[in-house]
């Protein structure tokens, strides 16, 4: 069976790229075509609609490229072929066999939706140009893997460069998927890691943390940070864009944005008081009503949490030598400090598991059934009781 189609691509700046997409009997084939529309509903059946700026030269080159292609398809069905020779109808100056890692990063990255993500796989591409630019993704073999690792390891720590690693091996299994390489050198190498420090919060510093005095603004990011910690170390991007709609029933309600998984976890007093308190317009909290976005909050409120503790005049600033309750405190420790506190007081691990999304396996999904979200509310309400405790 073979398709031969157009179809559009996540927006960039120049708007939504057309594609040239190729099925032969499940092998899958993508070729960019140098076309743009600015909305995706204006490409249909081929074809670019009316009112689309330049859409009678668009259309007589997506023409020209599905007649010159499907007849060289239906001519040629050698996968290996086809990547060499449509590039050329294509008028590429370079076949996609190639096309070198660190443009194929750099276009795998536009596909991504969220800012951070594709800078992650920006910064990956710009490391690989430094180490070898000419690369390709046939090239690309265990002791390449292995070369990049060392030149990598002499700047970065091993979890650092493992995200370049990871990064790569997603590239190059898309580039599989789609039918453009079948080189994979990760079935022999190895990605290295190594345990992280455990942020997780002892009892005194939490008791601490609990009574401090600190100025009125840091007083809202410990807050905050209880918050995050009686909703079972919701990730602080999560905790500022839940939304009204996300409270259903005495519950919160929500996807993860990193892995989009579901949570649902019940509001008890503590963070109910927080939420009352620092209520908002736009979202739940009125954290985002007042900074223009969530990493500019977070940067303040890790910011403070670091100096909790510290003496701290009117109109002076914090006085110079006094000591913090945690310096490396930041947001993110409130999920460490969620599941240590939990294992402490004798919550097993699969219910842990189960309240931060782990499950072994099982998907977040499952906490809908009944025993399991007890569990979890039964886990939580030990975890915040003990806290109460200090």
């Amino acid at each position: 069976m073979i398709t031969i189609r157009f179809i559009t691509l996540r927006k960039t700046r120049q708007g939504f790229p057309v594609n040239l997409y190729i099925n032969i009997n499940g092998k899958r084939l993508h070729f960019f075509t140098d076309v743009y529309v600015s909305n995706p509903n204006n490409l249909k059946e081929g074809k670019i609609k009316k009112g689309e700026v330049g859409y009678a030269e668009k259309n007589l080159r997506l023409s020209k490229i599905f007649a010159e292609t499907s007849a060289l398809v239906y001519q040629q069905h050698n996968i290996n072929i086809l990547k060499q020779q449509i590039p050329v109808i294509l008028g590429h100056k370079e076949n996609q066999m190639n096309v070198g890692l660190v443009e194929y990063i750099i276009r795998y990255s536009l596909l991504k939706s969220y800012k951070r993500t594709r800078n992650l796989y920006i910064g990956t591409a710009n490391k690989v140009k430094l180490f070898d630019s000419q690369v390709t993704i046939d090239n690309i073999n265990k002791e390449w893997l292995i070369r990049f690792e060392h030149f990598c390891s002499e700047t970065m720590s091993i979890n650092g460069y493992a995200i370049h690693m990871r990064n790569i091996r997603t590239v190059l299994n898309h580039l599989i998927t789609e039918g453009v390489t079948t080189n994979y050198p990760f079935r022999s190498y190895k990605i290295k890691k190594e345990s992280t420090v455990h942020r997780a919060l002892t009892d005194e510093q939490l008791r601490l943390i609990k009574h401090v005095e600190s100025p009125g603004f840091c007083l809202e990011y410990r807050n905050m940070f209880m918050l995050s910690l009686y909703l079972i170390g919701i990730n602080p991007k999560d905790l500022l864009h839940l939304k009204h709609t996300d409270v259903i029933a005495g519950r919160i309600i929500y996807r993860r944005f990193k892995t989009n998984k579901l949570y649902n976890v019940k509001i008890e007093p503590e963070a109910l008081k927080i939420l009352q308190k620092y209520q908002g317009e736009r979202y739940l909290l009125n954290c985002l009503d007042r900074y223009k976005n969530y990493l500019d909050y977070l940067h303040h409120m890790n910011d403070g949490l670091k100096k909790l503790g510290m003496e701290y005049a009117e109109g002076k600033g914090y006085v110079e030598g006094t000591k913090a309750i945690c310096p490396e405190l930041t947001s993110y420790w409130a999920r460490h400090t969620w599941a240590t506190t939990a294992y402490s007081i004798g919550v097993s691990k699969d219910v842990i598991s189960q309240a931060l999304g782990h499950s072994n396996g099982v998907q977040v999904t499952d906490i809908y059934i009944d025993y399991d979200l007890d569990k979890v509310d039964e886990a939580n309400r030990k975890v915040i009781d003990y806290i109460n405790s200090l």
